[in-house]
């Protein structure tokens, strides 16, 4: 036997997150006209279905940059017809920076003709690509962006720096700015 009056939302599903990579988005329920309903979930991306993705909650991952997220809610009870409803649509941002935890380190002397090395430093995001970018009192060395930089005549007497750039799809640029003592002349 059906019942006469079909389930209904009084307030729908809601999607909730700040909508940046790597952070999970979850769904409630709504709220509907009758009790002691059981829900289903369905996840949708650019509006199709996400396969396996059945929860309340859904991370999405660096390459759901860009795209919009919903999720429908079934909600079924014996007698009443299921019905399903779409929540909102949320436009998935930029994951946050990483962060170094660890900073870069130099090594090396500060002389001139002397090569100097930095490393990446440790962070807080996996899956990282580096570039650098070697400064002389702040200001950045054109042409000096590999990891390593021969000091030259025209660092004497002033402060080498290194700043390290990581990126990674989906998610912003992080840097890291390790500084040198000053290069001596000889």
């Amino acid at each position: 036997m059906l019942y006469s009056t079909p389930l209904d939302t009084t307030t729908p599903p809601v999607v909730t997150s700040d909508g940046i990579v790597g952070r999970p988005l979850t769904v409630s329920t709504g709220v509907w006209n009758a009790p002691s309903l059981v829900f289903t979930y369905q996840w949708l991306r650019d509006g199709v279905v996400i396969p396996g993705v059945t929860g309340t909650t859904f991370t999405p991952l660096a390459g759901y940059y860009g795209d919009q997220i919903t999720a429908r809610v079934t909600a079924t009870r014996a007698g009443y017809v299921p019905v399903t409803v779409q929540s909102n649509e949320i436009l998935i941002g930029l994951g946050l920076a990483p962060v170094a935890t660890t900073l870069p380190t130099i090594t090396g002397l500060a002389q001139v003709n002397v090569m100097l090395k930095a490393s990446t430093g440790v962070w807080n995001v996996d899956g990282l690509t580096f570039a650098f970018e070697w400064r002389r009192d702040g200001v950045p060395i054109a042409t000096a962006n590999g990891r390593e930089y021969t000091v030259t005549s025209d660092d004497g007497g002033h402060i080498l720096s290194v700043r390290v750039i990581a990126s990674r799809v989906g998610y912003a640029n992080g840097q890291a700015i390790k500084a040198f003592t000053t290069v001596t002349v000889p």
